[in-house]
């Protein structure tokens, strides 16, 4: 957090608010939100397909399989 706030301070005139323009040269603010944005939706969703394959997979193994002649 405290490489982000000398971001700013260094990027960002003090007492100014961040402009559009800023953000292109705040790339390490960039980054944070980046990796916050991908968690905030749902952080254990790898997690969740992963029990989703299993249990499929789980499924299709014990079921009965009978071939029809």
């Amino acid at each position: 957090m405290s490489e982000a706030q000398a971001e700013l301070k260094h990027v960002i005139d003090k007492g100014n608010q961040v402009k559009d323009s800023d953000i292109t040269r705040l790339p390490y603010l960039q980054a944070i939100v980046k990796e916050l944005s991908g968690r905030i939706i749902c952080p254990s969703l790898p997690l969740a397909i992963t029990m989703v394959h299993l249990m499929l997979g789980s499924l299709i193994l014990s079921y009965d399989w009978k071939l029809e002649r």
